[in-house]
């Protein structure tokens, strides 16, 4: 009995671990990629799952056998599912229940059989027309969902000659039609943009058009080269679209290989790009290759998702162009792709078809993704509360969600609470949401306060007039002769009992507020005169180090870019002294070469006191930072061009008087600096490289050696 009953025990206990092990396998092969996000400084951010695999469609499984290359979908306003089965040259037509409404592989044209030739792309229109980009028989035809022919554009002609060149060849991959009826249409190795017919399918024009973006090196090369060299050159052609949709205004998108484009009816493009970075897939210090977008989806709200090719990953973004969240991949696993071909949103889901496997794999939102919708539709249609309520939500399930912060901050920044949304802001790196809470806010704090300020600003004048009328008055001098005059001579007493090292070094600290504005007399005196020293070039050069590692870690939130949560003072104060250092060592080595007059010690002394400015212009531009907002950025940037000419000019002057140079040969000396400069800092990382790499050669020997002991 005892036997027995571990036996059944034993048989429990391994039908769990079987159960456990089939669960937590469906669990993992569901989810075969990471959820992320990009976050200001553009490190990558895990984030919960947005869309989870649910299942796959293939053709044999709806009766209709097996798909061949399919290359686009369709969902209707009926949610019938329409795909493009170009191997097979048909279309099929499913409902929300997978049953086959219809397969459409023969047409009637005017009584007449027909059929599709490798079509590429189709459109059903609220009618219930079905536009098809029949691409090998060259046309694009209407249908009806009988298979009936009720129009075909083929072989377009305009009235301007010149607009299609002779010999074209009409090979349309993609269509859409706008409310109004009119088609737009992609067009195989067309590089004038998207083709525009009207409601009767008359060409009227390109719009959209690419612009050329030839590299620096092709324009280079192509001014250097041959004139038969140039003849062999490609032409610097623009490049075509790869796929169009139309959203419920009107506009259409359309992406041009990791660009896309959003084209309002006269063709301009009106793509919102106010995220951390435009909308462009993987950024590529995550992927060599650039994303390549082979299918966009316009959603409600002003959201769209696209469907990369390059890693087959499907990125959404909301109408800012904030990145909301990533899902997919490439693989063999269910919820990745071998060659991912379109994209679309059917009853909730997202759906990609898988142009190699001949499947579709339908993705299932999760309740983040959901509550991600549901923030944003609220938002767009003016219901704040409810839209602060679902993004506080997101944050419980991910706290690390920078568009929850700037959208609860956009809906405090409507209900005029200022300070709670700038705070929002703040977390969210939401710069432009910041500057438009801190304008509101300012204006509405010198309005409360312009009475106190108006008064105070008379009492001040009124104080200062009287203190200056009473000047002049004898009670004045006796309270100057009984109470300063002592204090001075104090002070002059402690003065001279201080080290002449300390006064000297302090007499050379003072000395270059005079240096910077007489120059030329300036650094005469230092150099022959010796008003300065090597004491208190150190302390200008600590001070302006100080200065720099202030701005940078104080400056005002829109206009800092410092990661704080990763600052160090040291790195920050290497920015100064290490370009210090190799200034005036490289600038010694090329002066000594060039029959320079001055000393290692003069250039030191020089560079410290030219360097002067940072210290009287990096202090007050981090206040003035913090009292600017975006729109008068160019105050901020003002008065750092002010400060960094400065420094220029007295760099200059300081070079041409220590080593009693022309001009010419000052500036020619100058620029030899900073290319020896840009050499040493090349060869050492080259060193460090190197040295790199023999240290880990030497590591694995040691430890091949100590394993094998």
């Amino acid at each position: 009995m005892s036997v027995g009953k571990n036996h059944l025990i034993c048989g429990l206990l391994a039908v769990l671990i079987l159960l456990t092990t089939v669960v937590g396998g469906s669990v993992r092969a569901s989810t075969p990629y990471l959820g992320y996000t990009y976050d200001y400084f553009g490190r990558r951010v895990p984030s919960p799952q947005a869309y989870l695999p649910a299942r796959v469609i293939r053709g044999s499984q709806l009766g209709v056998g097996d798909f061949r290359n399919p290359a686009d979908l369709f969902v209707s306003d009926r949610d019938f599912l329409y795909i493009v089965d170009t191997g097979n040259n048909r279309i099929v037509c499913i409902d929300r229940d997978l049953n086959v409404v219809r397969v459409i592989d023969r047409l009637n044209n005017e009584g007449r059989a027909d059929r599709f030739n490798r079509p590429r792309g189709m459109f059903v229109s609220d009618d219930g027309s079905i536009y098809v980009a029949d691409t090998e028989n060259s046309r694009v035809v209407q249908i009806d969902a009988d298979g009936n022919v009720l129009s075909v554009i083929a072989d377009p002609k305009s009235t301007e000659e010149g607009v299609i060149p002779e010999g074209f060849v009409f090979k349309p991959i993609c269509v859409v039609v706008s409310p109004l009826g009119s088609r737009f249409v992609l067009a195989a190795n067309v590089y004038d943009g998207i083709m525009e017919f009207d409601s009767e399918g008359v060409f009227r024009g390109f719009i959209g058009a690419p612009r050329v973006t030839p590299s620096a090196a092709d324009v280079l090369w192509s001014r250097l080269a041959t004139r038969e060299q140039r003849e062999r050159l490609a032409l610097f052609l623009p490049a075509n679209y790869r796929t169009l949709d139309i959203d419920d205004k009107g506009f259409l998108y359309a992406t041009e290989r990791n660009i896309i484009k959003r084209l309002s009816p006269n063709g301009i493009n009106v793509l919102v790009e106010q995220g951390f970075f435009p909308p462009q897939g993987d950024l590529v210090e995550y992927q060599e290759t650039p994303s390549d977008f082979v299918d966009i989806l316009a959603r409600p709200a002003g959201m769209y998702s696209v469907l990369d090719r390059t890693s087959g990953r499907v990125f959404t973004y909301d109408r800012r162009g904030n990145l909301l969240y990533v899902f997919g991949g490439l693989g063999h696993a269910v919820g990745t792709f071998v060659v991912p071909a379109a994209i679309e949103q059917w009853m909730g889901n997202m759906i990609v078809l898988d142009q190699q496997l001949n499947e579709i794999v339908v993705f299932e939102p999760t309740e983040y993704v959901q509550l991600i919708h549901r923030a944003i539709y609220h938002y767009s249609i003016g219901q704040t509360d409810l839209s602060v309520k679902a993004w506080r939500a997101v944050l419980e399930r991910n706290a690390n969600y920078d568009l929850a912060y700037s959208g609860i901050g956009r809906a405090l920044l409507l209900a005029d609470d200022y300070t709670q949304a700038m705070v929002n802001f703040r977390n969210g790196n939401d710069r432009n949401g910041y500057s438009e809470a801190f304008k509101e806010l300012r204006k509405e704090v010198i309005a409360q306060n312009l009475g106190w300020v108006l008064t105070a600003l008379i009492i001040v004048s009124v104080l200062v007039y009287l203190l200056v009328k009473w000047s002049a008055s004898q009670s004045f001098v006796r309270l100057r002769e009984t109470v300063f005059r002592p204090i001075a001579r104090r002070l002059e007493f402690v003065w001279t009992k201080m080290p002449v090292s300390v006064r000297s070094t302090l007499n050379g600290l003072s000395y270059s507020v005079f240096v910077m504005f007489h120059p030329a007399e300036g650094f005469y005196a230092l150099k022959h005169e010796r008003r300065g020293n090597v004491a208190s070039a150190f302390l200008l050069v600590a001070l302006e180090t100080g200065a720099y590692v202030f701005i940078r870690q104080y400056a005002g939130f829109l206009f800092n870019e410092v990661d704080i949560s990763r600052f160090s003072a040291l790195a920050e104060a290497a920015r100064v002294v290490v370009p210090f250092i190799l200034w005036c060592w490289v600038n010694w080595c090329l002066t000594t070469l060039l029959d320079g007059k001055g000393s290692m010690q003069d250039i030191v002394v020089s560079t410290a006191y030219a360097l002067a400015p940072l210290v009287v212009v990096l202090v007050p531009a981090t206040v003035l930072s913090n009292c600017l907002i975006l729109e008068e950025a160019f105050l901020y940037q003002l008065v750092l061009t002010a400060g960094a000419s400065w420094a220029g000019v007295l760099l200059l002057s300081g070079t041409l008087i220590t080593h009693d140079y022309t001009f010419n040969k000052t500036i020619l000396t100058s620029v030899l600096t900073v290319i020896g400069i840009g050499v040493v800092v090349f060869i050492g990382m080259l060193l460090y490289v190197v040295v790199s790499q023999v240290a880990v050669f030497v590591s694995d020997i040691y430890t091949e050696v100590t394993f094998r002991l």
